[in-house]
């Protein structure tokens, strides 16, 4: 068993959470939330661990539970208060090896170096056992373990592949598959050598999420309302300029801009504020590549969210999860105005076509479906304001709704529970307090604690528990 087995264990014996223990042990919450999740274990040499047994100690003793206490770690019920304790360090430590140096966040790939060392001590075997297996130095395999080296999958010695084949067989050979299975969160059916692999190996990838949380993280914490583009006021921008009615349908690129602008002024300037329905998988340089209508753009997005016009937007995302982190970033002052709901499909859009509807219920909308690669002069969108065709689109849009996940929820307040959640809070940003739970995750700042965020794509959730890891 683990420690945080063990220490999950106490807690649910003793009735109590993270909040209330840490007023027991001169701990804050944050570590403790920590300790229960598994990302860090307490030396158990250490000041923390002492605090920590103290802690338990007076808090049992304090709500008349001692019994309950000295049965669950095996102490006589008589005994003294240094005899209680040392049942405690017993209970929670014996068995238990740390390495705490990988709690060092400049250890480069501290996730793979855990799950590594975890295998190891677990089949067991040691570094130059394992290095002779593999055909490579003590030193390099020292370094492995220590997250200062990743084993490369490339070249012809591959030896990521040769680690993980190696490990695997020692794993089901030691009859260790329902430990391992169970560590790694799956069933025993599902643990191979490609999902063994997977979890072993995941510091590539998870590196590059640890960087994005963090990158979201400072920009949400330095982003001031105040900063960033001046841009022109709406009415600086479009004066008392009448909105054209326009044609019913736009040809090329220059059409499409013209559609938008009628479709976000109408948007504006309507007496029923409605939720903009967005999508677009069409080329976005119509966008990116003239600045002119980039700043219009800008401005009537804006103006939208400041007249109380909420928005729902499904991101296009087709490739990698990259692409939806690039969307939440070119998104984020537009997120915190808190007026902004982000979806993405849960599969793969069709190629072969582009689709692009933006819908403004019982009001506007445009559509366009069109083979993709043609010329952008030959793109058509069609501009729709009779009912029957707005509800049809209306209909198609919500059934686009039921094919999606949400990436980016507000909310203005949240009850929060600390069971099963591994709390951040002020580590390494003052400002921001995180929520992370098995399936969503939850942040806000503490300059504006009535605008919080909610998380909930799976890749998105995995970044942010790699991200945790580290502090």
């Amino acid at each position: 068993m683990k420690f945080a087995d063990r220490f999950n264990e106490l807690m649910t014996q003793l009735n109590t959470n993270s909040t209330r223990l840490s007023e027991y042990c001169d701990i804050d919450r944050t570590s403790l939330s920590r300790f229960k999740s598994g990302a860090r274990t307490p030396k158990s040499s250490g000041k923390a661990s002492s605090k920590l047994a103290k802690g338990i100690y007076v808090y049992a003793d304090k709500q008349g539970l001692l019994p309950v206490l000295c049965d669950t770690i095996g102490c006589e019920h008589n005994a003294s208060y240094n005899e209680i304790k040392q049942s405690i360090y017993k209970y929670l430590f014996d068995d238990i090896s740390t390495d705490d140096s990988l709690d060092d966040v400049n250890v480069l790939y501290p996730h793979f170096a855990r799950r590594l060392d975890y295998i190891m001590r677990l089949i067991p075997i040691s570094n130059v056992e394992l290095s002779n297996i593999l055909h490579i130095d003590a030193s390099l395999m020292s370094r492995y373990r220590s997250g200062k080296r990743l084993p490369s999958n490339k070249g012809s010695s591959n030896i990521a592949s040769l680690l993980v084949d190696s490990l695997y067989e020692l794993v089901v050979k030691g009859d260790y598959t329902q430990t391992v299975a169970e560590h790694m969160g799956i069933d025993t059916c599902d643990f191979n050598v490609s999902s063994f692999g997977d979890w072993l190996l995941l510091d590539e990838s998870a590196n590059a999420d640890v960087e994005f949380i963090r990158d979201l993280l400072m920009r949400y914490d330095s982003y001031d309302k105040q900063s960033g583009v001046n841009l022109p006021s709406y009415e600086e921008l479009f004066g008392n300029e009448k909105i054209d009615d326009g044609p019913s349908i736009y040809y090329g690129v220059k059409g499409l801009q013209e559609a938008v602008i009628r479709f976000l002024r109408r948007a504006v300037e309507a007496d029923d504020k409605r939720t903009l329905l967005l999508y677009s998988d069409h080329d976005m340089s119509w966008i990116t590549d003239d600045k002119s209508f980039r700043v219009k753009w800008a401005v009537l997005m804006n103006e939208c969210v400041r007249k109380g016009i909420r928005i729902k937007i499904i991101h296009n995302i087709n490739r990698s999860h990259d692409e939806m982190k690039k969307a939440i970033m070119s998104w984020l002052p537009l997120y915190l105005s808190g007026m902004v709901e982000a979806f993405c499909f849960k599969k793969q859009a069709i190629l072969r076509f582009a689709h692009t509807l933006f819908l403004c219920p019982d009001y506007d909308a445009i559509s366009a479906f069109t083979a993709r690669g043609i010329d952008e002069s030959e793109l058509m969108f069609n501009y729709y304001t009779d009912a029957r065709s707005l509800n049809s689109l209306k209909a198609s849009y919500h059934k686009m709704m039921t094919d999606s996940i949400s990436i980016v929820q507000s909310y203005t307040s949240y009850d929060f529970t600390e069971d099963d959640a591994v709390i951040l809070d002020g580590n390494p940003f003052t400002n921001i307090t995180i929520y992370i739970y098995s399936d969503h995750v939850f942040f806000y700042s503490k300059r504006n604690p009535g605008l919080i965020f909610r998380f909930s794509h799976p890749l998105l959730c995995k970044a942010f528990k790699e991200f945790a890891l580290l502090f």
